[in-house]
C-alpha cells in the first residue's frame, strides 16, 4: 500500500513528507446555475503530491453556507493520463461536507509537474462560490533519491 511505502520510506531517510493541502475554487461569478466549471490546479515540480482526503465547502452568498449542494464532480491526474472516477459523482459521494472530509479508501499519488483538473457541474437554479479542497502532504526525495527508486514507479 501507498502510505506503508512513503512512510518505511521516510523512516529510512529517503523522503521527507510535510502536510499540504491544494484547493480549486470556483468563483460566484462563473459558478452559476448550470454551470460546468473546470478548475486546474497544477501540482508543483518540487515534489509528489500524496491526496488522502477531499472536502467542499459552498456558499450562495458571503456567509450563507449551502448545506446540501447538488453539484457533480470530476478529477482527472494530467501526470497519469487517468480520470478518478468511471463518470461525474454526485459531491455528496466524493468530498465532505465543510465539516468532515472524504477520507479516499486509497491515498492517490499524484506526480511533480502534473496538473490536476477539477470539474464541478452545478446542477441547481443558484449561483455559489465553491471551495474543493485536496488534503494529504507533499513528498520530497532526498539526494539520490528519485520516484522511481524509491516506489519503483515512473
Amino acid at each position: 500500500m501507498l502510505l506503508d511505502d512513503v512512510l518505511a520510506a521516510s523512516r529510512a531517510g529517503k523522503v521527507e513528507i510535510d502536510p499540504f493541502n491544494y484547493s480549486a475554487i470556483f468563483p460566484l461569478a462563473t459558478f452559476t446555475a448550470g454551470a460546468v466549471v473546470p478548475v486546474n490546479i497544477p501540482i508543483t515540480s518540487d515534489s509528489d503530491f500524496v491526496c488522502r482526503y477531499t472536502n467542499l465547502a459552498a456558499f450562495s452568498a458571503p456567509g450563507v453556507p449551502v448545506v446540501l449542494p447538488d453539484y457533480t464532480l470530476t478529477l482527472f491526474d494530467t501526470g497519469s493520463g487517468r480520470s478518478m472516477q468511471d463518470q461525474a459523482m454526485h459531491v455528496s459521494l466524493v468530498t465532505g461536507n465543510g465539516n468532515l472530509p472524504y477520507i479516499w479508501p486509497e491515498p492517490k499519488l499524484i506526480k511533480g509537474s502534473s496538473v490536476l483538473v477539477v470539474t464541478l457541474a452545478n446542477l441547481t437554479a443558484v449561483a455559489a462560490l465553491a471551495y474543493v479542497l485536496l488534503g494529504g502532504f507533499k513528498i520530497f526525495y532526498v539526494s539520490g533519491y528519485s520516484r522511481s527508486s524509491v516506489f519503483h514507479i515512473s
